[in-house]
């Protein structure tokens, strides 16, 4: 093997994991860490599946938290399940990021949609991920991310992790974009969203999703490269072996 391809064989993959594991980090820590608000229907369906948390404020008598809203009880003290409502949430509530972007995005997939026409559109996502399952998947998905990140830079099991990041971008692309346009049955080429094509502002999220499942793809098939934990662990890849000399 030549010392460009010798140096191409080694950068590339390292690039990947590197900008692969900052972005991914950030964006589990920010889904976990970052709160936003959301209106009285968002905090309802929220409360009804188990993932809206009780806000804290410093108590002034002795320094530690106070809750600023009650706990939500779903049930009446005979163990008869209640749904809350908006009216029980006036001015909204705050939550993680990973409920608005993930959790509120599966329970509204499930339901069939109401088009701005007056139109049905159709649910872009199993029954089976509504509920308490989507708060599951919302906690997996932060999880993923955040442990994807970390492993991904440090070349650890990466094919595997940069595999899962992969489907994680994949499922983030229909759910955000392309499903919802199918949903409403304005596709081009039968999924993307008849959207003007020039139109940066709607285009970037999608753009930047679809960018990052390529790169996670791009990564799982060229492995981690030699700068990695991975090769001390599970041996070099035979990829990376030199290939025998043909024989004269």
């Amino acid at each position: 093997m030549s010392i460009r391809h010798g140096m191409a064989f080694t950068a590339a993959p390292l690039i990947l994991r590197v900008v692969l594991g900052i972005t991914f980090v950030w964006v589990g820590l920010s889904k976990l860490r970052a709160m936003e608000n959301v209106g009285p229907d968002d905090a309802a369906r929220l409360a009804n599946v188990g993932a809206l948390e009780p806000a804290a404020a410093p108590d002034p008598a002795n320094g530690q938290g106070m809750p600023l809203v009650a706990p939500v009880d779903l049930n009446d003290g005979q163990g008869v399940r209640l749904l809350k409502t908006a009216a029980d949430f006036p001015q909204g509530a705050d939550v993680r990021r990973m409920h608005t972007e993930i959790t509120l995005r599966l329970l509204k997939g499930t339901e069939p949609r109401v088009e701005s026409d007056g139109r049905e559109g159709r649910a872009i996502w199993p029954a089976w991920a509504g509920g308490s399952h989507a708060v599951l998947l919302a906690w997996v998905a932060t999880v993923t991310a955040i442990a994807g990140g970390v492993c991904c830079s440090l070349g650890l099991l990466t094919r595997l992790w940069a595999g899962a990041l992969t489907l994680q971008m994949a499922t983030a692309l229909w759910v955000t974009t392309l499903g919802p346009a199918w949903s409403g049955g304005r596709t081009v080429l039968g999924v993307l969203p008849d959207h003007a094509p020039w139109d940066f502002s709607f285009w970037m999220y999608p753009a930047w999703l679809f960018s990052l499942l390529g790169m996670s793809a791009a990564l799982a098939l060229l492995g981690p490269g030699p700068l990695s934990l991975d090769r001390p662990l599970l041996g070099a890849p035979s990829s990376s072996r030199t290939p025998p000399r043909p024989t004269a």
